[in-house]
């Protein structure tokens, strides 16, 4: 080929086009929390969520998270494939925000929304707001609410309905350190084949022969391996505009016609492109407050839900959440996330490296 022509075509993959240090990948995982917020705004305010804009608001944003994660945490191991490193970095990224949730939950949202919605806390409730903590302390949620509260809610019984996928996540994570140990990781069969697999999986428990927890791990299982693929092939895949543009209107369709199994690994290439182009300062967070908004939405949209303001209208609703969950967000990243994150012991030092640990 003509001198240059080589360089030219390499420089436009998206491995190499996409940043790591300069991305706009906070920026969009703030909006794909946000997301959230608005699909709640509707559950918990008890307003009919019409389809198929219940599954565009409601899988595609979570999905989001978890296409986005596998490819930064397939990164992140093939970095450095040393599992007690990969591990502290992971627990140090989830576990103490999801902990001081639980804390500040129990001891703080829950309490003042009882007030606020004109009761008192229940007998009992300082033993359940312990159990609440310690129960759900694995991440594994076995008690949603503390002394049969809230109940004066169109959802009653949940204080938080959204820490439920860190589970998963994390099971994610687990999945993905075991292929990286085989080193199955890097081969390119395994990791077609495994997403084939769950792929597979989520078609049957759609059509409603299997449910529940099958159907849990089938979805987030094909999302986050629909990250790691777009991770292995970052090198091959082109990267340009209308491509990101056409894989995310696509990712879209998909899912609001119940076929997010091919969704996956489009929404994961838009998704990760679409943060590779924005990298412009006003696009470039260097706070990751996307899990802090993830995890203390609920539970400012159930106190919210509690008194009038679930009669406002859906929009006012969804900015007065948005409004009240950003200070705890900001204050769970520097007062607890933050902190941690020096607990990495080396994977983690700058703003960068970070981000490769981030959850959803």
């Amino acid at each position: 080929p003509p001198a240059g022509l080589a360089d030219t075509l390499q420089s436009v993959t998206l491995g190499a086009r996409f940043d790591g240090t300069a991305n706009g990948l906070n920026f969009l995982r703030l909006v794909l929390a946000t997301a959230v917020i608005v699909g709640h705004s509707y559950v918990l305010t008890g307003s009919k969520l019409h389809q198929p804009f219940g599954r565009a608001i409601g899988d595609l944003p979570v999905d989001g998270f978890f296409a986005i994660s596998g490819f930064l945490i397939a990164g992140a191991w093939l970095r450095r494939p040393d599992a007690l490193a990969y591990f502290r970095a992971r627990i140090v990224r989830i576990f103490p925000g999801f902990l001081a949730c639980l804390v500040v939950t129990a001891t703080v949202l829950a309490p003042l929304g009882i007030r606020l919605s004109g009761h008192q806390p229940p007998d009992g409730y300082a033993a359940s707001a312990f159990q609440f903590v310690v129960k759900n302390a694995t991440l594994w949620m076995w008690q949603y609410d503390i002394a049969h509260t809230p109940d004066s809610v169109p959802r009653p019984g949940a204080w938080n309905g959204s820490l439920w996928t860190l589970f998963w996540e994390f099971l994610c994570y687990i999945g993905l350190a075991a292929l990286g140990l085989t080193g199955w990781l890097q081969r390119s069969t395994v990791l077609i084949g495994s997403f084939a697999a769950s792929s597979c999986l989520l078609v049957i428990t759609s059509q409603g022969i299997l449910d529940g927890y099958p159907a849990l791990g089938a979805r987030f299982a094909t999302a986050f391996l629909g990250g790691v693929l777009v991770n292995h092939f970052k090198n091959r895949l082109p990267l340009r505009k209308w491509m990101v543009v056409a894989a995310l209107l696509t990712a879209l369709a998909a899912t609001v016609t119940d076929a997010s199994q091919v969704a996956s690994p489009l929404l994961a290439y838009g998704l990760i492109g679409l943060g590779g182009f924005l990298k412009s300062a006003q696009f470039r967070f260097h706070t990751d407050v996307s899990y802090g908004v993830y995890i203390y939405a609920y539970p400012i949209q159930q106190i919210l839900a509690g008194t009038g303001a679930r009669n406002l209208s859906i929009l006012l609703f969804m900015l007065l959440s948005l409004l009240l969950t950003l200070p705890l967000a900001y204050a769970s990243w520097f007062c607890v996330e933050k902190p941690a994150l020096r607990l990495k012991g080396g994977v983690s030092r700058s703003g960068a490296n970070r981000r490769q640990g981030s959850a959803s």
